[in-house]
């Protein structure tokens, strides 16, 4: 049999920590059958719920949100949304597509864990597997697969990738966030299940779970107390510190390469734009909590968070400054003289904090 693992290619690895997260596994390698059956159980019934399809909310998440990162698949196809149907007779038809076209996933998904090869190599994973394993795939079911009128290499029609992978994209949505800007979404990639399948389970499925609780539509989450895609980065790495230090200080004690990337997959045009984490960053953060849980949240408040209180003048100001210091910061370059408020007279973000960042 087949294991599953990281591929290095973002998109699958960020939907492989959703599916991980919701089968509440420690490895990749742990997945089996059963796993895949119950995760894609809770794969529909978020995203085929009343809240995502619009029924009885004001707006329908699989038409908008969703048309950002998977046009005219199932969900958002325009032609299963017809004007001579009711709403409930639409949502029946996409639930009814949708089910049918992830079972098949499904099904290749399984068919990939029970060979050890075959004759036909993943574009994702570059594994060998059985070509009835293989499907496909397009800009419609994973992001960024286009080009030229979408024809490839030999004149093949789309992408062959296998059938885990294809069931992996799937939950993409789940490790996805929104980011400051409307219709630009953003993922964390790291090949460290503790991170991205906490960021999937807190950002994710709970998020999601809230909402439909509350009977509100769905939405990427997006809440986010700071300026800018460095600071969101940022802001998110201290709040995952923050609330799951106990679980995940040892990652960020080792870590291994992370990068954020932020994009879009709208027809209109997609784009992709990464973010690189330093390892350094990462170590200075577990440090300075493990020193200090008061100083880790003065440097995390002062330098990357903006108050709702502050007035209009303030608040372009304060945007200005973090989204400053989030890129210095990203970048590991000196920031002190930044933070320094010559008027009061105050060192933002703490003595303590700005001490250790320079050795």
């Amino acid at each position: 049999m087949s294991k599953v693992h990281w591929t290095g290619h973002p998109f699958v690895d960020a939907g492989l920590s959703a599916l991980a997260a919701v089968a509440r596994v420690q490895q990749l390698g742990h997945l089996m059958a059963k796993h895949l059956d119950e995760a894609v159980k809770q794969l529909k019934r978020i995203l085929l719920s009343d809240q995502a399809l619009g029924l009885g909310v004001k707006k329908a998440f699989a038409r908008t949100a969703m048309s950002y990162l998977f046009p005219n698949s199932e969900l958002v196809n325009p032609m299963h949304w017809r004007s001579d149907k009711t709403p409930l007779q639409n949502a029946n038809n996409v639930r009814q597509k949708f089910s049918k076209a992830l079972e098949e996933d499904l099904k290749r998904a399984k068919r990939c864990l029970q060979s050890d090869g075959g004759d036909a190599i993943c574009y994702a994973c570059g594994e060998r597997r059985p070509a009835e394993a293989m499907v496909t795939m397009r800009k419609d079911k994973m992001p960024l697969l286009e080009g030229i009128v979408n024809f490839y290499p030999a004149l093949a029609f789309g992408v062959q990738i296998c059938g885990l992978c294809a069931l992996a994209v799937r939950f993409l949505p789940l490790s996805v966030m929104r980011t400051g800007t409307k219709n630009r979404m953003w993922f964390l990639h790291a090949q460290s299940l503790p991170i991205t399948a906490t960021i999937a389970r807190t950002y994710g499925w709970e998020h999601f779970n809230r909402l439909i609780a509350k009977d509100e539509p769905l939405d990427f989450f997006s809440s986010w107390e700071t300026a800018g895609d460095a600071g969101m980065v940022l802001y998110l790495l201290c709040e995952l510190l923050e609330r799951y230090g106990d679980v995940l200080i040892e990652t960020y004690q080792n870590p291994l390469p992370t990068t954020a990337y932020l994009f879009s997959n709208s027809n209109r045009g997609g784009f992709i734009q990464p973010l690189p984490i330093p390892n350094e960053l990462l170590l200075f953060l577990a440090k300075l909590q493990l020193q200090s849980q008061r100083a880790f949240r003065r440097f995390w408040r002062e330098l990357l968070q903006i108050p709702a209180s502050l007035s209009k003048g303030e608040r372009e100001a304060r945007i200005k400054f973090v989204q400053l210091t989030a890129n210095c910061l990203l970048n590991v370059q000196s920031i002190i003289a930044k933070c320094l408020d010559h008027n009061t007279p105050k060192l933002r973000g703490g003595w303590r904090g700005h001490r250790l960042y320079l050795k």
